[in-house]
């Protein structure tokens, strides 16, 4: 997941599967969800946050 310009307008997300290994571009079906909308985007990256505070996830 990455979430861009957050607390603004022009927030958006990207949540995706994608990986970007070469047999993963041969073989593979990847895909993606792109967020323009900001109230869904802040949503998503809170989701996260919260994954990330309770230990369930770790951010890099």
């Amino acid at each position: 997941m990455v979430a861009a310009d957050g607390g603004t307008d022009r927030a958006s997300a990207l949540v995706t599967s994608a990986k970007f290994s070469e047999a993963a571009q041969r073989h593979n079906f990847e895909a993606g969800w792109l967020v323009r909308d900001p109230w869904r985007a802040s949503t998503v990256s809170d989701h996260f946050r919260r994954l990330v505070a309770n230990r369930l996830f770790v951010a890099l």
